[in-house]
């Protein structure tokens, strides 16, 4: 199972647990959009329960997950007692709530961004990840992707030389 756990290592602060050759059970709640890649990212895991108010995506997402149970109300996935993490992939203002409430559970977490509304929020989340002893990671797709990094590389080394105006635009 997912708690069968073989090494440990120290991660900012939190003991965290590395598994090796053990699939995680996982909860996926918001199954569109993000939360379709991010259901797809996790998809070699054993994904346990999947969560959306949109009764038509979740259908969809339940269709390439037939063994998961389907939920419409996120709190009704923590009744899953094997459940070990949760992908959160829901509208910004319901991420920090989501997995505040699922690191009080012990689950890992998985949450995008924006990880918080405020700083109050992101306190909270910290605390509740110290105290429960719980891995967190806020996904930043792009951010970690090589070309991106590139970019800062070429913009830290001045080999672009200094910036004076950045022009951006998003397909958003």
């Amino acid at each position: 199972t997912g708690t069968q756990l073989d090494q440990t290592r120290r991660n900012c602060g939190i003991t965290t647990v590395i598994a090796t050759g053990v699939s995680l059970n996982i909860g996926v709640i918001g199954v569109e959009a993000r939360g379709a890649d991010n259901l797809d990212g996790v998809a070699s895991e054993n994904i346990v329960a999947l969560c959306d108010i949109d009764s038509d995506r979740l259908a969809m997402a339940a269709k390439k997950h037939p063994n998961a149970k389907t939920y419409a109300d996120y709190r009704h996935v923590f009744d899953h007692k094997e459940l070990d993490a949760l992908v959160v992939s829901t509208p910004d203002h319901m991420h920090a709530p989501i997995a505040v409430s699922a690191m009080q559970l012990g689950k890992h977490v998985y949450g995008q961004k924006p990880l918080a509304h405020d700083v109050h929020e992101v306190r909270a989340m910290m605390k509740a990840a110290r105290k429960h002893r719980v891995v967190t990671q806020m996904g930043i797709q792009v951010h970690s992707s090589y070309e991106y990094r590139a970019a800062v590389q070429l913009v830290q080394s001045g080999a672009v030389g200094k910036i004076k105006e950045v022009h951006t635009w998003s397909s958003k």
